[in-house]
């Protein structure tokens, strides 16, 4: 069945878009920020730790849906409609702790100036709060705006093990 920490949000995007550099957009927002290429697995102790390895390719994705007839209605809409909750259901499948990036990107074409941005990502990367901030971060890179680079990571994780009597 599905995985229940598995999220995903998508975006309707209307005019002109670049696809490759969204896609190089997104990398340097995974380059920047050491906890979104963060894996996670238990010492033998069962204690859980943060692995963060120094790169990681952005899992991305490119589709076309503009030939399936999502702009039509009838049987065209029904196999549109097919295609898409296919794809969505691929997109949503399970995430391995240990092996990350823990987040992948799939951006469809829709139509003329037309797509659907899905990203999907294990709730321990983000959560709620952190998504927007992400989101803001990730069009401000597609414009060229470079963001201050944010706190090390590696403090956080020594703040949380420090506060963590368990």
């Amino acid at each position: 069945g599905p995985d229940v920490y598995t999220v995903q949000v998508s975006y309707d995007l209307e005019g002109p878009l670049d696809a490759e550099r969204l896609r190089a957009a997104a990398q340097d927002l995974l380059d920047a920020h050491d906890n979104l290429r963060s894996g996670f697995r238990h010492l033998a102790t069962g204690r859980p730790v943060a692995v963060v390895p120094r790169t990681a390719s952005l899992p991305w994705r490119v589709v076309d849906l503009t030939g399936s007839g999502t702009g039509a209605g009838g049987a065209d809409a029904t196999a549109a409609e097919a295609t898409w909750t296919r794809l969505l259901a691929e997109e949503r499948r399970r995430f391995d702790p240990v092996r990350p990036p823990l987040l992948r990107l799939l951006l469809a074409r829709t139509g003329p100036d037309r797509h659907r941005l899905v990203l999907s990502h294990q709730h321990l990367l983000l959560d709620g709060w952190s998504l927007p901030l992400l989101t803001a971060e990730l069009w401000a890179r597609y414009e060229g705006r470079t963001p201050p680079r944010p706190a090390p990571y590696r403090a956080h994780l020594r703040h949380l093990a420090a506060r963590d009597t368990a």
